[in-house]
């Protein structure tokens, strides 16, 4: 995994792999959208608009722009 930005409307959120074990850390709707996914160490940051809805659609355009290799 890397670092990728998500972006949708005014919202951005940067998702970082972290360390095993270090747990989820991420706000809000970010949150709810990683713990659904069984996404559980990771560091997620939202810059600009914090809509919940933007932010939903933001995680899920990140999560989908990482590929493996």
């Amino acid at each position: 995994p890397h670092d990728t930005l998500g972006k949708h409307g005014a919202s951005k959120i940067l998702v970082k792999p972290a360390k095993i074990g270090s747990g989820l850390v991420a706000g809000g709707a970010a949150r709810i959208v990683f713990t659904a996914a069984g996404i559980n160490d990771v560091v997620a940051k939202s810059y600009g608009s914090t809509n919940p809805k933007n932010l939903v659609r933001a995680v899920f355009n990140a999560l989908v722009s990482m590929r493996s290799r």
